[in-house]
């Protein structure tokens, strides 16, 4: 039986600002307290490898948890993040071109043909999904930490949830109600000899106790 730790990335300043997130930003000084902190705590896991998203908070936070560890680094774009329309890298998600933005991609979420321009609609993002679990099934290693990110993370807890029936309108449902918390752990197990359906199940979701109060140590 695999046993498999997400892990999100630390804290990054458009995660204080509620903005747009670029490929190329970097942990604040507390993401970086945040990524030692969970790095300690993976040092406790037996881990074997670690898979990271390619994007630097990503690297940054895998990097940490590799000093901890005599476990190597496989990078892989299949964990990124969910692609957002470029033209609104850096803005408030709270702004209101953004929202209603958002609006319209969910007037045309069922439709998988359309884009507003070069972000991902809910059918690349379920297949990434299932391209990233994949992956992780694929690999030797029996305890693996994967680095990823929020709302991908929460991508690919909702496809192992519904699998093929998972659909644009629970999507939206799954997406806003489970939160994420940088550096915040989630354990699955996966069993390829199950007898039943489902060979993965998840054990605990968004674990960040090892955080304890640095929060309130490092200024956000």
């Amino acid at each position: 039986m695999k046993k498999v730790y997400f892990v999100r990335h630390g804290q990054v300043q458009s995660n204080v600002d509620k903005t747009s997130q670029d490929p190329g930003e970097r942990l604040t000084e507390l993401g970086e307290h945040q990524a030692e902190f969970v790095a300690k705590r993976c040092k406790e896991l037996g881990i074997d490898t670690i898979i990271s998203s390619s994007y630097e908070r990503a690297l940054q936070t895998a990097q940490a948890i590799e000093m901890e560890l005599s476990a190597g680094i496989v990078i892989s774009d299949l964990f990124i993040e969910t692609k957002q329309p470029h033209e609104y890298v850096g803005r408030k998600v709270s702004h209101q071109e953004m929202v209603e933005n958002y609006s319209l991609r969910q007037q045309h979420i069922e439709d998988p043909e359309w884009r507003y321009s070069n972000e991902e609609n809910f059918f690349d993002i379920k297949k990434r999904a299932i391209q990233a679990l994949k992956f992780i099934e694929n690999r030797e290693e029996d305890v693996i930490c994967v680095v990823t990110h929020g709302e991908f993370l929460r991508a690919m807890m909702a496809t192992l949830m519904m699998g093929n029936d998972l659909t644009p309108q629970v999507w939206l449902h799954i997406r806003g109600f489970i939160k994420t918390t940088n550096t915040g752990i989630t354990f699955c197990t996966y069993n390829p000899e199950s007898t039943h359906d489902r060979k993965w199940e998840l054990i605990s979701w968004n674990d960040h106790a090892h955080l304890g109060n640095v929060d309130s140590i490092y200024k956000k």
